[in-house]
């Protein structure tokens, strides 16, 4: 790998400037003033302060403060003769901020190898150019002024919903139908693996033109596809993704591949304390028709002839709803719907990840020994579940979200500072919402799960009171912070 990155750090300093070059620059300038003016509506530029407030603060060391947020935003890196300038200062000691960078002894063969390559690897060139790149700025649609803000029907099971938000959002259910059991829903796992991996460039391409993209499936056999940020590729990308769901044929060495992956992250994960715990939660909360050892114990048992003879079914019986919001037109909403072939009512496995109702007047406790022998540390997590009615006419879910998000950005500095710092209790404290619910957990060399249990539960007791003194004006900074969930 050390071999590449010279040679093509040679490539880029003994070439002339190509035809290319300042079209990259200009698509990169571009697509850096369109993340520039959508800073404050971007929930994934917004949601880490954390993050934003450090490289803020690296800006500030050397930049006026004034530039400290437009800087990461405004590169202008001139013409070929100062990236040429810019090659030649890489050294032993970066000539910005004079950090010195760690030195190892490494074998003088390979020195030579890497100063002067024998020859440069054909295949190495320039960034083709992205087909996922926006073209259209998007102050016009800061400008447009959309009324209305419903839900609508556009096609066959797809919904569109207009609103005044910048950025685009996007989200298409795939749901199969493998059949019942175990072994149909990992064949159909193993294909979703494949498919997101043949699929790994192009989602890249998409995360390079102002296109955030989410992949998962669930116990119900559902492929989740969410997109976010400037609408204009979106079509593309939707059928780029589809033909390649619809057309995509595995091989045995995909296969292979995929599998032994999946294996080898079932056997770490599951030697983790915290994954180990969210397997353990899930299916105290959820009524999930199989634990995770029964997923990943059949796969010895499935073959590459057994995902070849089900891939037809899979395809065919393929359904996709889908909904739209944001800057996305309805006619673009339109022609993406199109895509994919009408149908008419289906049932949703909706059995599958059902919330378990869990008993107000017990305490649920379970206990479980790592799958490490030599695992040193305890974890305990307190799981506390909105007691709703999802029956109820007055239940709504959106109001449920709402509030457990607020209840994250409301408590988790107090979990921190309390659990982490004052009382010293693990190197590992956090929260976060789960199913309709949220916990708290603590990772400890020192304590018990026990003697964590009792603690969790004593600072609990306090919290009550904590949000009880909350004034309006830090309330409404809470409420700011909860728009922009992670």
């Amino acid at each position: 790998m050390v071999s590449y990155v010279y040679q093509y750090l040679n490539l880029l300093k003994s070439m002339d400037p190509p035809q290319s070059l300042p079209s990259l620059i200009q698509e990169f300038r571009s697509l850096m003033r369109m993340r520039f003016q959508c800073l404050d509506f971007d929930s994934n530029q917004l949601c880490d302060p954390t993050q934003f407030s450090l490289a803020l603060a690296v800006n500030m060391l050397k930049f006026p403060v004034s530039h400290a947020i437009s800087l990461d935003f405004g590169y202008d890196f001139g013409d070929f003769e100062d990236i040429k300038e810019m090659l030649r200062n890489f050294r032993e000691r970066e000539p910005f901020f004079s950090f010195t960078f760690k030195e190892e002894n490494v074998p003088h063969s390979y020195l030579q190898r890497w100063e002067i390559p024998e020859e440069t690897d054909p295949g190495l060139h320039l960034p083709f150019r992205n087909e996922l790149m926006p073209t259209t700025s998007l102050l016009e649609v800061l400008e447009e002024e959309i009324v209305g803000s419903s839900f609508k029907s556009i096609a066959d099971k797809c919904f569109y919903k207009e609103n005044k938000g910048v950025l685009a959002k996007a989200s298409l259910n795939i749901y199969l139908d493998p059949g019942q059991g175990v072994i149909p829903h990992m064949i159909t796992r193993i294909y979703f693996e494949i498919i997101k991996d043949e699929l790994s460039s192009l989602l890249f391409k998409a995360e390079e033109g102002y296109i955030s993209t989410e992949l998962s499936i669930g116990d119900d056999n559902t492929i989740v596809l969410e997109l976010y940020g400037h609408p204009q590729r979106f079509k593309y990308l939707v059928a780029s993704i589809w033909d390649k769901f619809k057309s995509f044929e595995p091989t045995p060495d995909c296969f292979k591949i995929i599998t032994e992956r999946m294996k080898r992250d079932f056997y770490v994960n599951s030697r983790d304390l915290i994954h180990h715990a969210h397997w353990l939660l899930s299916e105290a909360v959820i009524l999930v028709p199989f634990t995770m050892e029964d997923k990943y114990g059949v796969m010895k048992y499935i073959t590459f002839d057994n995902l070849r003879r089900l891939l037809p079914a899979l395809r065919s019986e393929a359904r996709v709803v889908g909904v739209f919001s944001g800057s996305v037109s309805k006619e673009d909403c339109k022609q993406i719907t199109n895509l994919f072939q009408p149908f008419g009512d289906f049932k949703i496995q909706r059995e599958f990840e059902t919330k378990r109702a869990l008993r107000q007047d017990y305490s649920y406790q379970v206990f479980a020994h790592p799958k490490t022998e030599t695992e040193t540390n305890s974890l305990a997590k307190v799981y506390f579940q909105m007691g709703c009615d999802e029956k109820s006419d007055v239940y709504n879910a959106e109001n449920v979200t709402v509030f457990l998000h607020l209840l994250k950005a409301m408590v988790t500095e107090k979990v921190f500072f309390n659990l982490r710092l004052k009382q010293g209790l693990g190197y590992r404290v956090g929260c976060d919402r789960y199913n309709q619910g949220f916990y708290i957990y603590v990772v400890s060399p020192d304590h018990n799960p026990k003697d964590l249990l009792i603690k969790i539960h004593a600072f609990v007791a306090t919290i009550p009171v904590y949000l009880a003194g909350v004034d309006d004006e830090t309330f409404k900074r809470f409420q700011e912070w909860s728009k922009f969930p992670r």
